[in-house]
């Protein structure tokens, strides 16, 4: 996934004085990155008190993996309002504002790594519940290589916890990634398969998941799903380790 900015990763300041709408009173701010799978999730709120400026600066350092990033501004006290999505270029490039709800535009006199905003936001609040989780993944990420499954029609992922001690009772979850027959750069996310360690009979530390890969009805040497990536989305337990085995079968 895209790593959360932590708190005090971004930075609030004086943008330009002419323009904007801002007043002298308190804002707060926030940037969400955020990619084609979704966004990360929202941090702290940074505060600000323009004097004389009618804009505000926010700064933060590019994150791997965003192609995006929403902004939020308002003066709600912790909790500011989506005002603008601007893209991962406008954002390293500079010179980029937002005057108006959901339009970032150039022209701005703002160096790189920097929106200015000139209005509050009107849209979602930071808190609201798709800003509290982090749905930013990587599933194409340079150093994944899906597995190929052309020609097949089932995937059984083979899921192996290792734990030897239990002071924490462990979790584990993982999540599939289908990569498109029809478009290869497109990895489309499958169901989310809690393992439940040990909260039942037959919740034990090695498990088995069947996948279908071939949802073009056994049409020969076509499946839809051109490769497959498995994410290891939760883990946890005291020293707790997992290894996910895929065997393919036609």
């Amino acid at each position: 996934k895209i790593v959360d900015l932590t708190t005090s990763s971004v930075t609030m300041g004086a943008g330009s004085t002419s323009g904007g709408a801002l007043t002298n009173i308190a804002y707060w701010g926030i940037v969400v990155p955020g990619n084609a799978w979704g966004p990360s999730k929202a941090v702290t709120a940074e505060t600000y008190t323009p004097s004389g400026a009618t804009y505000v600066k926010l700064s933060w350092s590019a994150v791997t993996g965003a192609t995006w990033y929403d902004l939020f501004l308002s003066a709600d006290s912790g909790a500011p309002k989506w005002v603008a999505r601007c893209t991962a270029l406008q954002h390293t490039t500079g010179g980029y504002r937002v005057a108006s709800v959901g339009a970032v535009t150039s022209g701005g006199s703002n160096g790189a790594n920097t929106i200015d905003i000139g209005v509050v936001g009107t849209g979602q609040a930071s808190t609201a519940t798709c800003f509290t989780f982090n749905n930013a993944y990587l599933p194409n990420a340079a150093s994944i290589t899906a597995i190929n499954c052309s020609g097949k029609k089932k995937a059984y992922v083979l899921v192996k916890i290792g734990v030897d001690d239990l002071r924490s009772a462990p979790t584990a979850s993982i999540i599939p990634f289908y990569q498109s027959h029809n478009s290869s750069g497109d990895y489309f996310q499958g169901t989310k398969v809690d393992l439940n360690l040990l909260t039942a009979t037959g919740k034990s530390f090695e498990q088995l998941i069947i996948l279908d890969v071939d949802a073009l009805g056994g049409v020969t040497n076509e499946t839809a799903v051109e490769g497959l990536a498995i994410l290891v989305d939760t883990l946890t337990g005291q020293g707790a380790t997992c290894d996910v085995y895929v065997e393919l079968a036609s």
